[in-house]
């Protein structure tokens, strides 16, 4: 693997990513950062947050169905090419978290979609890792998500 990934502490969460990220955005409901990946080992990087009401693991695992949903729209349509399968998933400093992995044709390439969704009670966190369905992309997809972590919201430098 030689997806050079260091620690970004952002908003609330913390993980790790590549050195440059593509774009802040500050939208009316929350944030959004964003990362574009080499295209061979990772496609994008993003991470949402935003202020919830659903701040329990319940919230949490129905907004992650709702993620779900909106990943597999984006998919080819054949059935059978598309599988959901739930991550075991553990967020340091959240109250709740849950991933899933949606797996299916875009655009003609085999892609991954890793979808964590976490909260500290107050916030919303929707990570989105977008690899090659490939053990190199799975292996990246669980470094990533493995490193999330909560904090004190902040804002980077």
């Amino acid at each position: 693997m030689t997806t050079a990934l260091i620690r970004a502490d952002i908003g609330p969460v913390s993980l790790l990513a590549p050195e440059e990220m593509t774009r802040h955005v500050v939208a009316t409901h929350g944030h959004l950062w964003q990362w574009t990946g080499d295209g061979e080992e990772l496609y994008s990087l993003s991470v949402a947050v935003r202020a919830t009401r659903l701040g329990t693991p319940t919230g949490v695992r129905h907004h992650l169905n709702w993620e779900v949903d909106q990943v597999l729209e984006g998919l080819a349509p054949a059935p059978a090419e598309r599988t959901v399968r739930s991550v075991p998933t553990l967020v340091d400093g959240s109250l709740g978290a849950a991933a899933t992995d949606v797996t299916g044709e875009t655009h003609g390439a085999q892609v991954r979609h890793r979808v964590l969704v976490s909260t500290e009670g107050e916030h919303m966190h929707v990570i989105r890792v977008v690899v090659p369905d490939t053990e190199e992309g799975r292996e990246l997809a669980d470094r990533i998500t493995a490193s999330v972590r909560v904090l004190a919201w902040s804002m980077p430098a």
